[in-house]
């Protein structure tokens, strides 16, 4: 069993939208004998983006949290407000980033192009310094970010994910072919071997999203949690994914969250 406390905004419980995706998301864990416990006091379920981030060595990082496509301040969650009752006091960190665009393995990690665009007033050099020095980094690989029509946040987590020291995981990138190519080609260049996620196009006509969002997954205590929107043509996902990662795959439907943008990766955070 894992030391670390695996958390959920208040909101997914609270929220009569996201409820029934939260029902879901208990059953899974219960299934899998995983307990998780839940943020009080955020503004919105996607807890991802807004807690502190855990560098190689450690330590706790609070990214400044300030997302340009997040106008409405109301929802604009702010750590300072709960942090204090989770005994937590990490380095601060005045770089622009949302956690949901930081994907970390070891001492490595990778982060989209929209960091830059999210700190227009720090150079390209300053940013990636900022990020190696606080998480303590030994490789970043920055990766092209959707566009903004596409992807209004340019989330790596959206895009990739990484399994280990040698292998990378590529979502479906069946409406932007070329800026998965771009993608596999910068991380192969790190050493890294892609694995591709692919589904039937006939998903696309009939989920009512453009995405796949099994690539936002939740990995936790060697179980991987897959969210879905119900398509059986998701099933060879499925098991694509239990060939990747050679562990327990747990399905877990969740449109309520999808239709928003976001899945399983986004509307969770690991406590350590």
């Amino acid at each position: 069993m894992s030391d670390s406390t695996l958390c959920f905004s208040s909101w997914l419980e609270e929220e009569d939208k996201y409820a029934p995706f939260f029902r879901r998301m208990q059953e899974a864990l219960r299934c899998q004998g995983a307990d998780y416990t839940l943020l009080e006091g955020t503004r919105d379920i996607w807890c991802r983006d807004y807690m502190p981030v855990y560098g190689t060595g450690g330590k706790a990082v609070q990214f400044r949290y300030d997302p340009s496509y997040l106008k409405d301040d109301r929802f604009r969650s702010l750590p300072e407000e709960f942090l204090p009752y989770l005994d937590m006091q990490p380095v601060h960190s005045e770089l622009n980033l949302d956690g949901g665009n930081l994907l970390l393995h070891n001492a490595t990690a990778i982060v989209s192009e929209r960091v830059y665009e999210e700190n227009p007033t720090w150079n390209r050099r300053k940013v990636e310094r900022e990020l190696i020095e606080k998480l303590e980094l030994e490789r970043l690989i920055v990766i092209p970010a959707e566009s903004r029509e596409m992807d209004m946040t340019g989330h790596a987590d959206g895009m990739c994910r990484i399994i280990d020291d040698r292998h990378i995981l590529l979502g479906d990138f069946a409406f932007n072919e070329k800026l998965g190519e771009n993608i596999a080609e910068i991380v192969e260049r790190y050493g890294f071997e892609v694995l591709h996620l692919s589904v039937d196009p006939r998903y696309y006509e009939n989920s009512g999203t453009d995405w796949l969002p099994a690539i936002n997954y939740l990995m936790w205590e060697d179980v991987i949690y897959v969210p879905h929107t119900g398509s059986h043509y998701e099933e060879a996902v499925f098991e694509c994914m239990e060939g990747c990662f050679g562990k327990v795959v747990e399905p877990v439907l969740a449109s309520e969250i999808v239709e928003d943008g976001g899945a399983l990766n986004c509307v969770s955070w690991t406590k350590k």
